[in-house]
């Protein structure tokens, strides 16, 4: 998860001579964040259009991986957690070096070369001056196919698809990065983008700061020309004592193998979201979970080779079972699911 938050600021990626397995999968993990909907390619829907991809990436960042439904602390105070407008600003402050509405990218141009920066430049450069001769070429031809020169013509598409074949090429990383000058974070009055307020530096909620600090800063082991406010992010967020993220993931996996998550609602685990089922269970898998590398492969299969998996799902001999808990929410049998 933290390469997937923040896997550019663990590489220096522009100044490295050569693109590592480990560069490029860390440069790929951040593509995380493109999983929103970016409809910012036209210069007319300017600032506000920006910013909406900015709310809808801090929408599916809170839910997915904090499980609360932070999305209208933008406008206000949350009415059921504790969680002021402010936090919620602050923790966007992570995440605007790379989505910079000020300095903004549309979604065609946000993309990497699997090379480094250096020698994607050479390449670009070595097809301009190929695509110049190129064009020498292809007006040459056209007077010629004027002249009616059929040999001259021949000559010389047989020279341009010669070029062609000179031409270099490199692949596309889907990627996110800090660009342009830092931003100056603000809290938007009522979560409009015309009404800024005041100033604001990056940090995180104090409810589930656990009396610990509460700014976001630069972790030593940022590397590169980054801000590191996401990897700041990712190392509170994946931090042991953190009390949602790992229980947050658990839950997910849990869904997927039962139907139903311990917390039913696998993106709220605030008040208005359900309690959970069995809470302690659920304590003890995020701890083993966290303690083991946070290893998904390992927490599968811990899940699957459990007596609670491995039950039937016919109920026979257990109609006080049937009565009592008829949704099966305390898993005394497994539920039917439909297949995938």
């Amino acid at each position: 998860m933290t390469e997937q938050l923040a896997g550019d600021e663990l590489i220096d990626w522009r100044n490295a001579e050569e693109f590592t397995p480990e560069i490029a999968d860390r440069l790929v993990a951040t593509g995380f964040y493109r999983s929103i909907e970016d409809h910012t390619s036209e210069p007319q829907y300017g600032i506000p259009k920006r910013y909406e991809v900015v709310f809808d990436t801090m929408q599916m960042l809170t839910s997915s991986v904090m499980g609360l439904t932070m999305e209208c602390c933008r406008c206000h105070n949350h009415k059921f957690d504790p969680l002021p407008q402010r936090d919620y600003f602050r923790l966007m402050a992570a995440i605007e070096p790379a989505l910079n509405p000020h300095d903004w990218k549309r979604p065609q141009e946000r993309w990497l070369a699997d090379v480094p920066p250096k020698q994607r430049e050479e390449i670009d450069a070595h097809n301009a001056a190929v695509g110049q001769q190129i064009s020498e070429l292809e007006k040459k031809s056209k007077e010629a196919e004027t002249a009616e020169d059929k040999p001259e013509v021949e000559r010389l598409q047989a020279e341009i698809q010669k070029l062609q074949r000179t031409k270099r090429s490199y692949g596309k990383i889907q990627a996110l990065w800090d660009v342009g000058p830092v931003p100056e974070s603000r809290i938007l009055r009522r979560g409009d983008v015309n009404a800024p307020g005041a100033y604001i530096e990056a940090g995180f909620p104090e409810i589930l700061a656990g009396g610990g600090p509460t700014e976001a800063l630069r972790p030593e082991d940022t590397v590169g020309e980054s801000t590191g406010m996401r990897l700041a992010l990712a190392r509170w967020l994946t931090r042991p004592e953190h009390p949602l993220t790992a229980r947050v993931i658990v839950n997910r996996v849990w869904h997927h193998h039962f139907g139903r998550g311990i917390v039913a609602t696998p993106g709220n685990f605030g008040h208005s979201g359900s309690g959970p089922t069995h809470a302690q269970l659920l304590d003890w898998l995020s701890v083993d979970f966290m303690e083991h590398g946070w290893r998904l492969k390992r927490l599968h299969k811990l899940i699957m080779m459990s007596t609670v998996f491995r039950q039937t799902s016919h109920d026979v001999g257990q109609p006080r079972a049937l009565v009592l808990d008829p949704e099966n929410k305390l898993l005394w049998r497994m539920s039917m699911r439909r297949l995938e």
